[in-house]
C-alpha cells in the first residue's frame, strides 16, 4: 500500500476556482467569529513547538493580497490544509503540511486566514 493510498480521505475534488473556495472559506469563517464573539482562554492556547525547519514557502494565493504556505510538488495531487487558532505560520502547522506532502505524495496548500 503506498503513502498515497493512506491519506484518501484528505483529497477533495474541487470543482470551483481557487478564489471561490478561499472567499467561501473567509466569509463562513468571518461569520461563525461575528455570530460568537469568544475569548480564548490561557488553557487553549498553551502548547510546544516541533523542532525542525519547515520546507515549503509563502505565496500569493489566490491573489498578491493573500498567502499560503505551500509545500510538495505533485501537481495531480492536491491539500488544502486549514489551521487551528494558532494560523499558518505557526511552526507546528508548516511541519504538519510538510509530514502530509513527503508521506502523501501531495502538495498542501495552507491559506492565511
Amino acid at each position: 500500500m503506498s503513502a498515497a493510498t493512506n491519506f484518501d480521505f484528505l483529497l477533495i475534488s474541487v470543482v470551483i476556482s481557487p478564489q471561490a473556495l478561499l472567499f467561501t472559506i473567509k466569509q463562513n469563517f468571518n461569520s461563525q467569529n461575528n455570530a460568537s464573539k469568544m475569548s480564548l482562554q490561557a488553557c487553549c492556547v498553551k502548547g510546544f513547538e516541533w523542532d525542525g525547519t519547515p520546507e515549503g514557502k509563502a505565496v500569493p494565493f489566490p491573489t498578491a493580497s493573500n498567502q499560503a504556505y505551500v509545500t510538495g510538488s505533485n501537481s495531480d495531487a492536491v491539500v488544502m490544509l486549514i489551521t487551528d487558532v494558532f494560523g499558518w505560520d505557526f511552526i507546528n502547522n508548516r511541519l504538519l503540511a510538510d509530514h502530509f506532502a513527503r508521506e502523501a505524495n501531495v502538495t498542501v496548500y495552507m491559506p492565511d486566514l
